[in-house]
């Protein structure tokens, strides 16, 4: 969370408010946060014992003053220090869209460095393939009155249903820009959370699209696949000593 915090100060040219929630966590989050005198500036801490993830999103996305939303979790910072600044300006270029979003690093232990950045396109969204990470994005407040806020009962893809309700809405404006502004960690991927996107996925797909997509989606689909070719080689690697 230091390094999330040290980021967003060192951002220059550029006005920003900012709210930590938390969900009653028992490592120092908490202190580390309030180390940083919140009284008097932009940063304010809320608090959600036992809330989810996408509950806290949402309540932030209620608490907060300004006109456009982005969502930075812990560990994830930006490039350099004006990347909100240009971001603003590409929002004015866009002449003040539902949605800007922009590419993205996303950098884990199983995909390596992968770059994510494509159309928000209906047939990319039928195989579940967003046109970017949620941290890339900055959304209008008044963009969540169009199409409701994310879907509290979802734990891992509540950012796909998302997508597709923006692509559903044709009042909804959304502009791009392939510029890498933010270095977002990725969680580490286990079996059971890979089990819990397959479902949500599926789910999702159905609900929107119908249960021929779903099924299309299912045998598509490459993580399996990938999941098994990283377990191989962490295997081999702890075989090895390494």
């Amino acid at each position: 969370i230091a390094t999330t915090v040290e980021s967003i100060l060192s951002q220059q040219n550029c006005r920003f408010q900012v709210l930590f929630v938390d969900a009653g966590s028992q490592d120092r989050t908490q202190e580390i946060v309030r180390s940083y005198e919140l009284d008097g500036t932009c940063l304010r801490l809320e608090s959600m014992p036992q809330a989810t993830l996408f509950e806290m999103i949402n309540y932030a996305i209620q608490k907060a003053d300004g006109e456009y939303i982005q969502i930075l979790f812990p560990g994830d910072s930006y490039l350099y220090p004006d990347a909100l600044a240009i971001a603003m300006t590409e929002i004015t270029t866009g002449q003040f869209p539902d949605l800007f979003y922009s590419a993205c690093f996303i950098d884990d232990d199983w995909l390596e460095q992968n770059l994510l950045f494509c159309p928000l396109d209906t047939e990319l969204l039928h195989l579940a393939i967003e046109p970017t990470a949620l941290q890339a994005c900055w959304m209008k407040k008044s963009l969540f009155k169009k199409i409701g806020k994310f879907n509290e009962k979802l734990v891992r893809s509540s950012a796909l249903d998302f997508f597709i309700r923006i692509s559903q809405n044709p009042k909804v404006k959304v502009f791009s820009d392939m510029r890498v502004y933010t270095n977002i960690q990725s969680e580490p991927l286990s079996a059971p959370s890979l089990l819990r996107s397959f479902r949500e996925n599926f789910h999702i797909i159905h609900t929107h699209f119908g249960l021929g997509f779903a099924f299309f989606w299912l045998f598509k689909q490459k993580e399996a696949k990938l999941f098994f070719v990283h377990s191989l080689k962490k295997l081999s690697r702890a075989f090895q000593g390494k």
